[in-house]
């Protein structure tokens, strides 16, 4: 450390002050992705006022992370309902899931799961800003939920009507 000197003399009775910066910005190259979470971060809301229209932050509610489990729980029930229905004679109208339920159900299953999973990581990044300039993403998530509910009453209703 070095320690820093004052020409000016209106301050020189002042006691001279230790530079304790050091000479690496560590700003210079960011961290990797992955790493730059996980110590937790710090960040939890907007830091200006003018940001609140979005703004990204690094630690998410517990409620979005509930929210993103129940939807991948969701997603993975429709695909197990899709196939039940499938198995009575239903035809899926997906023309992507219908191509992967031709190259088998293992297809079908991870390609489901895993563009789920993508999606839901997207729209946590962007959990803070406005879609259309009047709806939270948060809303977004809340809305996914609340059809992935409907439509697994719906394949429960045509179940037991099938069987």
């Amino acid at each position: 450390m070095s320690t820093i000197t004052y020409a000016d003399t209106s301050r020189a009775h002042e006691r001279p002050r230790v530079e304790r910066r050091q000479a690496r910005d560590r700003r210079r190259r960011p961290p990797l992705l992955s790493m730059r979470y996980w110590h937790g971060g710090r960040r939890r809301h907007a830091r200006r006022i003018e940001d609140g229209h979005g703004y990204f932050v690094d630690r998410y509610e517990p409620r979005v992370l509930v929210i993103c489990v129940l939807i991948l729980v969701a997603s993975g029930l429709d695909g197990i309902f899709t196939l039940a229905l499938l198995d009575n004679g239903a035809k899926e109208i997906n023309p992507v899931m219908a191509s992967l339920l031709a190259r088998g159900i293992q297809d079908f299953a991870w390609t489901k799961m895993a563009l789920t999973a993508l999606c839901l990581s997207a729209l946590v990044v962007l959990d803070r800003f406005l879609v259309f300039r009047r709806v939270r993403v948060r809303q977004v998530l809340e809305s996914v939920l609340g059809l992935y509910a409907l439509l697994i009453g719906y394949e429960l209703v045509l179940l037991r009507a099938a069987g």
